[in-house]
């Protein structure tokens, strides 16, 4: 019989699902513990059949599943091997899922929206499993989801040593993929010696999966204390005219900024809305059209930058992130 008999008569028994079969072999190989054999195929409906071929009545059992790929197929194969193990009078079983199912949906962000990351702990609780094991978990506060013990294990001691021997810290530098990590590109940077941070500004439109969008990063030239400051050039939308840009006289134009390989976005988004706007748009349909609209007014982003459109009480539109001398460039709409 496989397994490992420990002093005291506790067996633990290593048990897993067709995911991953060589993490399996892997994790008993370092136990000192072979993976039990088990018998499972799916029927021509899609159903699946487990059965453990050797007794687990008395054991720690410990259900192994790398739930990736296939998710659904996966997590249903192994709630079936954990009910099977209840059933068969394991004394404790534990659960062991590197990765948690559907831990990104870990709270509601509309209304009518489920918690799907809660449903999978009810789950894995209904089955038949007394505890849980999972890495890095999208939100710590998941671990409460689960009514029993749960072991919330870290890759990072792994994954920094493999870094820290493979790169060059003096010019590493430590980037999150969205605002929702710094605090774990922190601690990365902490344990690389101090190596600067930096994160990527990500939006997502919830109307749209596997979608999201990464605002690039756009370095403003410095503003010069001895030039004045520039005075932002306006563009009048309603009717579909457009005026030319002017200058109080008194103010000298000033310096040309870099140009960039694409038209500046703003500019680009005012010249095309100018120039095909029907006259018959209202304010609010043209917001619609060329921003991302949220529930309210004074959230618009530019479509093209994602920065804030600021809308002033004179209906007067303006993006600050696409200023090329440190000012902004601003649409009026002079119709309602």
């Amino acid at each position: 019989m496989s397994g490992l008999v420990t002093t005291g008569e506790k067996n633990l028994v290593l048990v897993s699902g067709r995911a991953h079969m060589d993490l399996a072999h892997a994790v008993g190989e370092e136990i000192g513990c072979g993976v039990s054999p088990v018998t499972a195929y799916d029927f021509a409906s899609g159903e699946i059949y487990v059965r453990f071929n050797e007794s687990v009545r008395g054991a720690d059992v410990f259900v192994l599943q790398s739930i990736a790929g296939d998710i659904n197929k996966w997590l249903m194969e192994q709630l079936i091997m954990i009910d099977a193990a209840k059933r068969a009078s394991a004394k404790r079983i534990t659960v062991v899922a590197p990765f948690y199912p559907y831990s990104r949906q870990d709270k509601k962000h509309q209304g009518r929206e489920p918690i799907s990351a809660r449903l999978m702990a009810d789950l894995y609780r209904t089955a038949g499993a007394d505890r849980i094991m999972s890495v890095d978990l999208h939100a710590s506060q998941e671990q409460g989801f689960f009514d029993g013990p749960v072991d919330h294990l870290f890759a990072m001691p792994v994954l920094v040593d493999y870094v820290r021997g493979r790169v060059d810290l003096s010019n590493t530098a430590v980037v999150s993929p969205d605002a929702g990590r710094i605090r774990v590109a922190e601690k990365w940077s902490k344990k690389l010696g101090g190596a600067p941070l930096a994160f990527v500004h990500k939006t997502r439109d919830t109307t749209r999966p596997n979608v999201a969008v990464a605002t690039p990063p756009v370095r403003l030239p410095r503003r010069s204390t001895s030039s004045p400051t520039p005075v932002p050039r306006r563009l009048s939308l309603w009717p579909p005219t457009v005026s030319s840009p002017t200058r109080p006289p008194s103010v000298s134009p000033s310096p040309e900024p870099p140009r960039l390989s694409s038209p500046t976005p703003c500019r680009s988004l005012l010249r095309s809305a100018s120039s095909s706007s029907p006259s018959c748009l209202s304010r609010r349909s043209w917001l619609a059209r060329f921003t991302r609209s949220s529930k309210t007014v004074r959230s618009h982003r530019c479509l093209t930058d994602g920065f804030p459109l600021h809308i002033r009480p004179r209906r007067e539109v303006t993006c600050w992130g696409c200023s090329g001398e440190g000012g902004s460039v601003s649409a009026v709409i002079d119709r309602a």
